[in-house]
């Protein structure tokens, strides 16, 4: 009997584990709109995603989430994870985040520095694009003190080794 519970109760913690599906950014933009600034490459949106999707929306720097429930179409199934890390978005002042969908479902996010999304033709402001849209290198002008990261985890390490958070 006691055997018999403790299989059950390892059993149930299992399950609630493996239900229980993370959305946490992949980081795969950052890394390929480096690529393509690098190489000077032009690459149709659709093309660097490796999943299904019809239309991005964006979540720029200093957004919220309720001002991406007004600017944009209401996207099904937005996880309360995702829905959380947009809305610590308003905090951020580097930081882009991009919610995949198709047919107005949640399929993905992913997040890119904003400077990077610029730099490949996405304009501030702009709610959303298509898989159709084409990424390309343009001229966005250079800051002071502005670094290129590969991906969001070196520039994760590099804020977290100056202590900032």
């Amino acid at each position: 009997m006691r055997t018999t519970k403790l299989f059950l109760s390892v059993m149930c913690l299992f399950l609630l584990l493996t239900g229980c599906k993370s959305y946490r950014s992949q980081n795969v933009l950052q890394e390929r709109f480096y690529h393509i600034i690098e190489s000077g490459e032009e690459v149709r949106f659709g093309d660097i995603a490796d999943f299904e999707w019809d239309r991005v929306d964006i979540v720029w720097p200093y957004s919220d989430l309720e001002e991406f429930r007004k600017s944009n179409s209401e996207i099904e199934n937005l996880p309360r994870s995702v829905a959380k890390r947009i809305s610590q978005q308003a905090l951020e002042e580097n930081e882009t985040l991009f919610i995949f969908s198709l047919g107005n479902k949640f399929v993905a996010y992913d997040e890119a520095l904003y400077y990077d999304v610029k730099e490949v033709g996405l304009e501030f402001g702009a709610h959303y694009y298509s898989p159709e849209t084409i990424l390309r290198k343009t001229t966005f002008p250079e800051h002071a003190g502005r670094r290129r990261f590969k991906s969001m985890d070196e520039w994760y390490n590099r804020r977290k080794s100056a202590g900032k958070k």
